[in-house]
C-alpha cells in the first residue's frame, strides 16, 4: 500500500493524524480540567474565581395564625333602682262649717257643734280654735239711750255678738285658727260672686243704689210668727248673708235675718 501521494514526507499523513487527536484529546483534558475547577471552585491564574451562590437557610413554613377567641364580655349587673318612695297624701286642712244654727268643727267622727243659741260657749269655742283671748266690750243699744243690750268679742277677723245668750257671727276671714271656714254650702270669704249664685245665693241688698246687690242672701228659712221689712205681709225669714267687696265675699254673717233693724 502506497501511502505517498507525492507531496511532503511519506507518513506525514498519519502524523497529521496523530497530532490531530494529540489536539483533541489534549483539548478534552483541558475540558475536563476546567470543568473540575469549576466544581471546586478553583481557578488557574488570570480567570476569576466563581463563588456559588450562597443558598438561603431553608425556612420553615410559618405555622397559620390561629384567630384568638375574645374573652365574652361579662354582662353588667343591673344597677338596682329604689323604688321612689310615694308622695305623702296631702292632709286636708280641718274645716269650721257654719250653718244657720251653729258652728262645727273637728275630725271626721269627733265633731263638735256649738248652737248659735249658747251665746258663751261659741266665744269659748273660738278662743279655743284661735288659741287666743277676744277684746271684748258692750253692746249699746243703736239709739244712744246708754242701754247695754250685750256683749261684743272681737278677734281678728272675727266678731260675735251675744244678746240675751244668743250670738250672732261675723267673719272677715277664710280661716279659724288652722281651719278653714266654710258655708255649708261650700262658701268662704274670697268666694266669687259666681261661685255664691251658683250656690243658690240671691241678690239681698243694695246698699248704694247701683243695680249690684252689695249682700247676697243663702240658705234661707222662714221664722214663724215674724214678719218680713222687705217684703211687708210675707213670713220673715233667717239666712246666712254674704258681704260682697265688689264680685268677692268679703265677710259671712249668721244667722241674718229679714225681720228685725237690730
Amino acid at each position: 500500500m502506497n501511502f505517498s501521494s507525492g507531496k511532503g514526507v511519506p507518513g506525514d499523513s498519519i502524523t497529521g493524524m496523530t497530532g490531530s487527536r494529540s489536539r483533541v484529546a489534549a483539548f478534552g483534558v483541558g475540558l475536563t480540567l476546567c470543568g473540575s475547577l469549576l466544581l471546586t471552585g478553583c481557578t488557574t491564574s488570570g480567570t476569576k474565581q466563581l463563588t456559588a451562590a450562597p443558598t438561603a437557610p431553608a425556612t420553615a413554613d410559618p405555622e397559620p395564625a390561629v384567630a384568638s377567641t375574645p374573652a365574652p364580655t361579662p354582662t353588667p349587673e343591673p344597677t338596682p333602682v329604689a323604688e321612689p318612695a310615694p308622695a305623702p297624701t296631702p292632709q286636708s286642712a280641718p274645716i269650721v262649717t257654719i250653718t244657720l244654727d251653729d258652728l262645727s268643727y273637728g275630725d271626721p267622727g269627733a265633731i263638735t257643734t256649738v248652737p248659735f243659741t249658747q251665746g258663751n260657749d261659741l266665744v269659748v269655742a273660738i278662743q279655743s280654735l284661735t288659741g287666743s283671748a277676744p277684746s271684748v266690750s258692750d253692746i249699746e243699744d243703736p239709739w244712744g239711750n246708754g242701754d247695754i243690750w250685750g256683749t261684743r268679742y272681737q278677734w281678728d277677723g272675727i266678731n260675735v255678738n251675744v244678746l240675751d245668750g244668743n250670738a250672732t257671727l261675723r267673719i272677715s276671714t277664710a280661716t279659724l285658727g288652722d281651719s278653714v271656714i266654710l258655708t255649708a254650702q261650700g262658701l268662704a270669704v274670697g268666694s266669687t260672686r259666681a261661685d255664691a249664685v251658683a250656690a243658690g245665693a240671691w241678690d239681698d241688698y243694695d246698699e248704694n243704689d247701683d243695680q249690684i246687690a252689695d249682700y247676697l242672701g243663702i240658705g234661707s228659712r222662714e221664722i214663724a210668727g215674724t214678719e218680713s221689712l222687705g217684703n211687708p205681709g210675707a213670713v220673715g225669714v233667717e239666712y246666712l248673708m254674704l258681704e260682697m267687696n265688689g264680685d268677692v265675699v268679703s265677710a259671712i254673717h249668721a244667722p241674718a235675718n229679714d225681720f228685725s233693724d237690730i
